[in-house]
């Protein structure tokens, strides 16, 4: 999965960083059916991508910005949410 490739290759650099702190700008524009976006990714795609931010153990704050398709927009935060804080 591309998405998901590119997320490691992110998270690699943010790793060599060592940052005191993260901030992430979350939009859910790559989840089918935004009709602003392309990727086409399922909202339970986005629990892998939180879970991988999540293990880096940085302090995270999540800033929600893109995503309108609103019939998604529920389970997208649900499912990052839940892999970011590993539930």
């Amino acid at each position: 999965d591309a998405y998901l490739e590119a997320v490691e290759t992110t998270l690699i650099r943010v790793r060599l960083f060592v940052p005191d702190m993260l901030v992430v700008s979350l939009g859910f524009d790559m989840v089918e059916g935004d009709p602003n976006g392309s990727f086409r990714l399922s909202s339970e795609a986005l629990r892998p991508v939180g879970a991988r931010i999540g293990r880096l153990g940085i302090p995270t704050i999540v800033i929600q910005e893109g995503g309108y398709n609103l019939a998604t927009l529920g389970a997208s935060a649900v499912s990052f949410f839940t892999g970011l804080l590993g539930l």
